[in-house]
């Protein structure tokens, strides 16, 4: 079992300005920068979405899909996102469209993933580890709206005050695939699980490595970045389930009492996650919504 580091201060707010993440992902996004949390909601407050629930849902997702299935199409749920998250302060907002996807198992976006985040970060602080996990915002390791300049300045500024010990994880999007990073910061080694059993893209090799080039212009102790790819449960053919996968094995990575020992025996050796593990994810998930909505 790792030893866990010593509580510190919390990470000096930033006073410079980080973009939101977009609700939901962007496929083709032209723009040279991350559009505004307004400008995603104009978009989208356009026609209602129909959808039949389908059988098998878990009881909370249920009645979350029951309750959106009749709201006015520029629904919205905000939802708080103090500093210690991702390092920034700001309001997350899940649409009816991200909560329909979400319920139906079709392809999610950077939002949904970044609730769970907020999710699984409240069960850590419950359980008084929550400086040992840190979180990287999903959106900013993928290239929509943005410059890789960008991207490794926000990727910086967020991990320069990481404390000896900690374990990041970095949900990664790309060609409409999600995959995730756990990396040893304190090691420069980043075990990399894709549901897909793909290698680390280039491109991705290429941005953490120009992040720790910047954290070592910043004084901060750093080395040459190692990768090691993760023998990791297998999505199902044909799925598009690999979003609900990542939240998964965060999940199972954080919530492990032998956490490292979990990531180097290939997850624990299981192969794929049965309906009922996918299903307590999305059950917190929208347990997590339906308490938001209850207290507007």
């Amino acid at each position: 079992m790792l030893k866990l580091p010593k509580k510190t201060k919390k990470q000096k707010r930033n006073s410079s300005p980080i973009p939101n993440a977009p609700m939901t992902q962007d496929k083709s996004h032209p723009s040279q920068r991350l559009p505004s949390q307004n400008e995603v909601v104009s978009s989208k407050a356009s026609v209602p979405i129909l959808f039949k629930i389908p059988s098998g849902v878990p009881h909370s997702l249920k009645c979350l899909l029951t309750t959106v299935k009749y709201v006015e199409p520029s629904f919205m749920v905000k939802v708080p996102m103090d500093f210690e998250i991702l390092g920034h302060e700001n309001d997350l907002y899940i649409s009816q469209e991200d909560i329909v996807h979400f319920g139906l198992m079709e392809e999610i976006g950077a939002s949904c993933i970044s609730l769970y985040i907020r999710i699984l970060y409240f069960q850590l602080v419950k359980r008084e580890i929550s400086h040992f996990f840190c979180f990287v915002e999903p959106i900013w390791l993928s290239n929509v709206g943005s410059t890789e300049e960008e991207r490794v300045e926000w990727i910086s500024k967020r991990m320069i005050d990481s404390n000896p010990g900690q374990m990041w994880l970095l949900p990664y999007h790309k060609g409409n695939h999600w995959m995730l990073i756990i990396m040893d910061f304190d090691h420069q080694l980043c075990y990399f699980l894709d549901s897909l059993d793909n290698f680390p893209p280039d491109e991705i090799k290429s941005l953490i490595s120009c992040v720790f080039q910047h954290l070592r212009t910043n004084n901060a102790k750093t080395k040459e970045v190692a990768w090691r790819t993760v023998k990791c449960p297998r999505q199902p053919s044909k799925s598009v389930q690999c979003g609900f996968y990542v939240m998964r094995m965060m999940k199972d990575f954080v919530t492990n009492e032998f956490s490292m020992r979990w990531l180097t025996s290939k997850c624990g050796g299981k192969n794929s996650y049965t309906k009922d593990e996918i299903n307590e994810v999305r059950e917190e998930w929208a347990q997590c919504i339906m308490d938001l909505m209850s207290t507007t």
